[in-house]
């Protein structure tokens, strides 16, 4: 095994029922409605959700995405409903450690989609894009609240590497975060 050479993404990735696109600025609308609307459900677990209080913070983050792409830092997807076309969250590639073949993949979904088996989908067709690409070890890492989301990396055969104990402060409140990892 040896280190991954930093490259390029694909813009694109269709998976059985989600299809993950680079996001381009007239998605910047779309993102803030579902951030807006299920505000309270994501602050419980994602601190940046307190930074987004228009489409103005979106566009941001969309420009920032934008960097990461081509400084090959982060490689973030808009998750789209493939039946309906619909914008319905995102899935991220960041902390990339492209010498020791490791990076990290965060995700959230708009509560419209929730529970269909769409980020579970979106999940598996960019670990195997990443696999393919030369990583080595996949890291997950989750609130332990966010049933949800631990019970989709275990789905998923991910391990339960350990919790860190209030690691991350989120509305006023610490946390512990679940860390979980998958090995090619």
């Amino acid at each position: 095994m040896s280190a991954v050479e930093p490259h390029e993404f694909p813009r694109e990735v269709s998976g059985k029922r989600v299809v993950l696109k680079k996001p381009e600025l007239d998605l910047a609308e779309p993102m803030f409605r579902c951030v807006d609307q299920d505000r309270e459900r994501l602050l419980t677990f994602l601190p940046w959700v307190a930074d987004i209080h228009s489409v103005e913070d979106e566009q941001e983050f969309i420009k920032l995405t934008f960097e990461q792409w081509k400084n090959r830092a982060g490689f973030a997807f808009a998750l789209f409903d493939q039946a309906s076309g619909n914008y319905a969250g995102n899935i991220s590639v960041f902390n990339l450690r492209w010498k020791h073949a490791e990076c990290e993949i965060g995700y959230w979904i708009s509560s419209a989609f929730e529970g269909k088996g769409l980020m579970r989908d979106a999940v598996h067709t960019l670990e195997q894009v990443l696999f393919d690409a030369g990583f080595h070890r996949l890291v997950i890492r989750c609130n332990t609240e966010n049933t949800r989301s631990s019970n989709l990396a275990k789905s998923l055969g991910y391990h339960l590497d350990g919790v860190m104990r209030h690691d991350i402060l989120v509305d006023g409140k610490f946390h512990d975060t679940m860390i979980f990892s998958k090995l090619l």
